[in-house]
């Protein structure tokens, strides 16, 4: 199986429910991962979000902490407010990030081309190379996740999920499906006590639902404020 580029794991950032929490790596909320929106305003840049799932931040963990290249982190107290959820109820979130500093912060973004788009789920390539791994929940047509086979853990909850063979951004993980095991005893009879047991199957938020929300009014109309700030500055 294709490896991920080593970049894309760069991306990844952590949320937390205070700066304290962040400080001390406590109760950790969820992760997340940077898009950039390219603009022709600004040379050869963009204007930046941080994404992750909207339950992670309606479950009050606002908080990025991102590494940096000292070894060390820096953290960004965001509020719920300053986050924009997907407006279809969707389990997506994104939140304008400030510029950051390449020297300093170990950080890398997907473009919007990375996204998959909903029509390519029909294209007989994309389906030989990695969505045959991928059961649907449901129709496509009633549908918001992706069921798909692969292990995860507790906090991972906003983590990118990608397709190898051609590195598109599949979608976000909002969780991970658990079942319950009878315990036996020693001579295999079952004692009435069971377990959580992870399944290895997660459930994924396709990206072309990340796409509607970097396309949703309200975040064109920020872009737009930065680049008249860009213009406005170096005028």
């Amino acid at each position: 199986m294709p490896r991920i580029p080593h970049g894309a794991l760069e991306g990844i950032v952590y949320l937390y429910p205070s700066v304290a929490d962040a400080e001390n790596g406590s109760r950790l909320g969820g992760s997340g991962f940077f898009v950039m929106m390219p603009s022709m305003v600004i040379p050869g840049g963009g204007v930046l979000y941080a994404v992750t799932n909207a339950h992670v931040i309606e479950n009050g963990s606002t908080v990025i902490r991102l590494n940096t290249k000292d070894g060390k982190f820096d953290t960004f107290d965001f509020t719920e407010r300053q986050w924009v959820l997907h407006p279809d109820k969707d389990d997506v979130a994104v939140c304008p990030m400030p510029e950051l500093d390449p020297d300093l912060h170990i950080y890398k973004e997907i473009g919007p081309g990375t996204l998959l788009k909903r029509y390519e789920i029909d294209a007989a390539t994309l389906l030989k190379c990695r969505l045959s791994q991928s059961n649907k929940t449901e129709s496509l047509e009633n549908s918001s996740s992706f069921l798909v086979e692969a292990r995860s853990i507790s906090g991972y909850s906003g983590s990118p999920v990608f397709l190898t063979d051609v590195f598109r951004l599949l979608g976000i993980q909002w969780g991970y499906i658990q079942d319950w095991e009878p315990i036996r005893d020693s001579v295999g009879r079952d004692t009435g006590l069971k377990v959580h047991l992870n399944t290895g199957m997660m459930g994924v938020v396709p990206a072309w639902k990340l796409g509607d929300l970097l396309r949703s009014d309200i975040l064109v109309e920020h872009r737009k404020k930065v680049e008249e700030k860009y213009s406005s500055k170096h005028s």
